[in-house]
């Protein structure tokens, strides 16, 4: 759990906001009498100490950083309210009953917190069933507050997924406590329902939207096609580009992210992905200069392409093994930066 807690929030900084710091409140909240919970409480600074190590290091052990620089303040709160409203209204319009549901929930975690303030047992609940209602509804309460101060990330539905998820798994096992024995089979057939109406819901997108079994879209085959005539499995594009057609390619191919002025994207990818020279180049005419890669500067050092490929609003421009570069001053730029 301490190597998990190093490598999860190393990954993602949200991980200490939404599940170390509120483990860590929880366990000091939450005692029995006057006596502190001792062993809750070394646990959660058991998985602080790995977490605070792992927002320390972070420069010292991730070669190219790829977190948002982490910035709070009220200078985009209004903007925060208004996309974060949008949000709810997305994700609980539809859902009413969800929507009922974890506001119970957060209810119940709310009471619980006041209840462990005054040391006092709400509805005589065991503290483990205690310290977790508190936990959750913490962790919804610290995700909250990040997204309407943040002023570097913009508010995102998936910033809520384990927030809400915690406080809705704690709220089942607070309703089957105080449900008790008698109701224990009616609890099972609660869930076969929710899990039946999410399996008619999952098969009806999959109708109206002709989901198939192997995602391959045509500018994707089509650029497949163009490779596998020349052979060629190594070379370089943007980065969504990159991402999108090795991800769904059915060619172990290797690609390479550059930026608009032909310097390394090095963002969530493999250093083993770049090398001296390249097989083809994926060009997007129409999208914006910073991510565009540039024509001119390709050709003037390596000539003309063998051949030039469309696949719909991308061209495919093939080299030959290998014989694609990168301009000596621009690859020169690109190592200082690296070293710095």
């Amino acid at each position: 759990m301490v190597l998990l807690a190093f490598l999860t929030t190393l990954s993602d900084a949200l991980f200490l906001v939404q599940a170390v710091m509120p483990l860590l409140a929880a366990a000091l909240l939450c005692r029995q009498g006057a006596a502190p919970a001792t062993a809750p409480r070394r646990a959660a600074l058991l998985l602080f100490a790995p977490a605070l190590l792992a927002m320390v290091s972070y420069r010292f052990v991730v070669a190219h950083p790829t977190r948002f620089p982490a910035r709070l303040g009220f200078k985009n709160l209004s903007a925060n309210l208004d996309e974060f409203g949008k949000i709810l209204v997305a994700l609980f319009g539809p859902r009413p009953l969800l929507a009922a549901v974890l506001l119970l929930a957060l209810l119940a975690g709310l009471a619980c917190t006041v209840a462990c303030l005054r040391r006092k047992a709400l509805f005589d609940l065991p503290r483990p069933l205690q310290q977790l209602l508190v936990f959750a509804t913490l962790s919804c309460a610290a995700t909250v507050v990040v997204m309407l101060l943040s002023t570097s990330v913009q508010p995102a539905p998936r910033y809520l997924i384990t927030a809400l998820s915690s406080l809705l798994v704690s709220g089942v096992f607070a309703l089957a406590w105080l449900a008790g024995p008698r109701l224990r089979f009616a609890l099972p057939g609660l869930a076969l329902v929710f899990a039946g109406l999410l399996a008619a819901d999952a098969w009806r997108v999959r109708d109206q939207r002709a989901t198939d079994t192997y995602f391959y879209p045509e500018q994707v085959a089509c650029i497949d096609r163009a490779l596998a005539a020349s052979g060629a499995r190594h070379g370089i594009a943007q980065y969504w580009d990159a991402k999108r057609v090795q991800g769904l390619s059915r060619r172990d191919l290797t690609i390479a992210q550059y930026t608009g002025t032909l310097t390394p994207m090095e963002w969530i990818t493999s250093q083993r992905f770049y090398g001296a020279g390249y097989d083809f180049a994926i060009i997007a005419d129409q999208e914006a200069a910073e991510f565009r890669l540039p024509r001119a500067p390709l050709t003037a050092l390596n000539g003309e392409p063998l051949q030039s490929v469309a696949c719909g609003d991308r061209s495919v421009l093939l080299f030959g093994p290998g014989r694609l570069r990168i301009p000596p001053a621009l690859q020169e730029s690109a190592s200082h930066q690296a070293a710095r």
